[in-house]
């Protein structure tokens, strides 16, 4: 294959990074917006991830059909390509191997961020349950009774009522 291949399958991985690395900045800013608890704009960040989903996938549909295009079986992933170019056209190695660990260090630190944000979500959770719980408790009137010795009479017990008692 010819040099122009392995330039313009250079641009389009280079679009793919550029995407994941946006895909990757979104994520810190959900992170961000999480700790906050800013909702309003959280919507909007998640809204935006999902914008940002769909150019990934018309990136990477792109790239299938340029791949099956020039006889490249689909579905392939981003290294098995680099390292395809990297074996048939040695002069641009180190940029396919800058690219190559470029694309590992966004895809792991999207993973951490996911995660994260998915662990201080349930925390969010947890703790609104709790404030919920507590509110609830204080708003409900007790409904403990006390006899003469004012000591408690539990509610969902049997109780011996004044009448029976003075008897």
């Amino acid at each position: 294959m010819d040099t122009s291949f392995y330039k313009k399958l250079s641009g389009m991985i280079d679009d793919a990074v550029s995407s994941y690395e946006t895909l990757r900045d979104l994520y810190k800013q959900k992170k961000e917006l999480i700790l906050k608890r800013d909702m309003k704009s959280l919507s909007d960040v998640d809204n935006k991830i999902l914008d940002q989903v769909e150019i990934i996938n018309k990136v990477n549909n792109i790239r299938d059909d340029f791949c099956l295009q020039n006889g490249i079986e689909i579905p392939v992933q981003i290294t098995v390509l680099m390292d395809m170019v990297a074996k048939e056209n040695p002069e641009l190695l180190n940029d396919y191997k800058n690219q190559k660990v470029k694309i590992r260090k966004v895809a792991d630190e999207i993973m951490l961020l996911n995660k994260t944000n998915v662990e201080l979500i349930k925390h969010g959770l947890i703790v609104s349950d709790k404030i919920l719980d507590i509110i609830v408790s204080a708003a409900v009137p007790q409904s403990v009774s006390y006899n003469k010795q004012g000591k408690n009479i539990e509610s969902n017990g049997m109780g011996i009522s004044s009448i029976v008692e003075d008897a």
